[in-house]
């Protein structure tokens, strides 16, 4: 008795260990890129960028460009790509230093 409840456990463990994988997997595949746009982005859409390195559920190399319409994948070999990312990494590092640097404590 006390192996088939062993058994039973190590069955039950293994199930939740596959589905866990397959979720992985799906979720993986369903939000990454798999081709480019064809067109040049206008840079006042981006919001932001990610990096995507090429695996085998995503099989391209990108640079993710996060807009309000949703995200756009961009191949990084193209010159206009990577300007852009150039210029939002300036606009961040821009906004970070000229923020506030001299607060004062509310009393």
């Amino acid at each position: 008795k006390n192996q088939i409840h062993k058994a039973l456990v190590t069955i039950q463990t293994l199930a939740v260990l596959c589905i866990n994988y397959l979720f992985f997997l799906f979720t993986a595949y369903t939000f990454c890129c798999r081709r480019y746009v064809h067109r040049k982005i206008p840079f006042s859409e981006i919001k932001g960028f990610s990096v995507q390195r090429s695996t085998v559920l995503c099989p391209i190399n990108a640079i993710i460009f996060h807009t309000n319409k949703g995200n756009r994948c961009a191949d990084s070999t193209q010159e206009w790509v990577m300007d852009y990312v150039t210029e939002r990494n300036r606009h961040r590092f821009i906004h970070y230093k000229s923020g506030p640097t001299n607060l004062k404590q509310k009393h």
